[in-house]
């Protein structure tokens, strides 16, 4: 584990994760994959706000001459389409969202994401994560897109600048790829010396945008006794690949 940070590296950003991550036995916190930003989650839903006045408006103003059914019509089958589009906003904004459980168990790290609206959970076991599906009852390799074995460590394991605000201390780390096209920006943000949240973002474009909807990690808790319950097959599908499976403890419990 001590590989992901260079011991020769002294500086004080990096002194501070690496000391933050050697710290970290357990963490409990939410992981979305595609979260928005808050200015783009703000348009989206004023968008959809503001089409409802102004499309009843709209109707009102070009059936004002006809019977009042035709408007209950027109204005019933625009709020089924704007209760899809709501449905659909949510989905976006927290459709892939999980709450996340974190420990390191000797060699290996074991995070499992318990998804908000979908009935299912995953476990990232070392290098591979598997996908259980509560309807089926089955297990399966995810294809879905999680954090690595050592959650957002490895791709802050350069840190770039160290700023302290009022309330909190803030590490960047940006690195260019070669095409000069693409380049990633990842932010942490600590508190009193705890890790609070983990952010990565894609920047495309020359001059260098941030795109609206980035991979975060928010901490909730940090070396507390929480557990999760993970289904006694997952056992039996470990031994059936060859794999060892994690053993019961504090953290997990087997049901």
């Amino acid at each position: 584990m001590q590989t992901l940070f260079d011991i020769n590296d002294k500086r004080p950003q990096t002194l501070i994760i690496k000391e933050q991550y050697d710290n970290i036995h357990f963490l409990y916190g939410s992981y979305n994959p595609s979260h928005f930003r808050l200015g783009a989650r703000i348009s989206i839903f004023g968008t959809l706000c503001g089409l409802f006045p102004l499309i009843y408006f709209l109707i009102k103003e070009l059936l004002k001459d006809t019977i009042n059914w035709w408007l209950c019509i027109c204005f019933g089958a625009f709020a089924f389409v704007w209760c899809i589009g709501y449905v659909i906003f949510l989905n976006m904004l927290y459709g892939k969202s999980s709450r996340l459980y974190y420990y390191k168990d000797k060699n290996n790290t074991i995070t499992i994401y318990k998804y908000y609206f979908r009935k299912k959970l995953a476990i990232a076991y070392g290098e591979t994560c598997f996908e259980y599906n509560y309807k089926n009852k089955s297990w399966q390799n995810s294809i879905d897109k999680h954090m690595g074995a050592n959650l957002m460590f490895p791709f802050i394991s350069f840190p770039t600048k160290l700023k302290n605000t009022l309330f909190s201390t803030i590490i960047k780390v940006y690195h260019q790829f070669e095409s000069l096209e693409i380049a990633d920006f990842r932010l942490s943000r600590f508190k009193n010396n705890k890790l609070k949240s983990m952010n990565r973002y894609s920047l495309t474009s020359m001059p260098v945008r941030r795109s609206s909807a980035f991979e975060r990690l928010k901490v909730k808790e940090i070396n507390t006794n929480r557990n999760v319950e993970v289904p006694k097959s997952f056992i039996d599908f470990c031994k059936a690949k060859g794999i060892e499976p994690p053993k019961e403890n504090e953290h997990l419990h087997y049901v």
